[in-house]
């Protein structure tokens, strides 16, 4: 995001196929998760993966056939939000709600609303 360039109109927060889009109430641009940029290029992992203390959550480079999510990835089935599109999605869901992984998005929208 080019937050120099967003006026805050929110259309890419709803035309985005993935639903990830969000007016960030404090800049008051459009704005997305960057799996806390801030903090992987120090080396860290994104703040939502050290909070899960269930370990729910794997970060990793999808590039390095020794890193841990490679490693998962060859070895259990995952899903992808909107392949359909060939954007090449790199988040990868592990047992998804089938009503959030089709092409209808209705269902999440209804989700996010209540």
């Amino acid at each position: 995001m080019d937050r120099e360039v967003c006026v805050g109109c929110r259309i890419c927060v709803v035309a985005c196929p993935y639903g990830s889009r969000f007016p960030n109430p404090i800049t008051h641009t459009a704005d997305k998760c960057d799996f806390c940029y801030h903090r992987i290029t120090k080396g860290l992992q994104p703040a939502c993966v050290d909070a899960c203390t269930g370990r729910a959550r794997i970060f990793g480079d999808l590039n390095d056939p020794e890193s841990e999510i490679a490693r998962y990835l060859e070895k259990h089935p995952t899903q992808r939000l909107r392949a359909d599109l060939d954007t090449r999605p790199k988040v990868h869901y592990v047992h998804a709600d089938e009503s959030i992984m089709g092409p209808d998005y209705t269902r999440l929208m209804e989700r996010r609303a209540s």
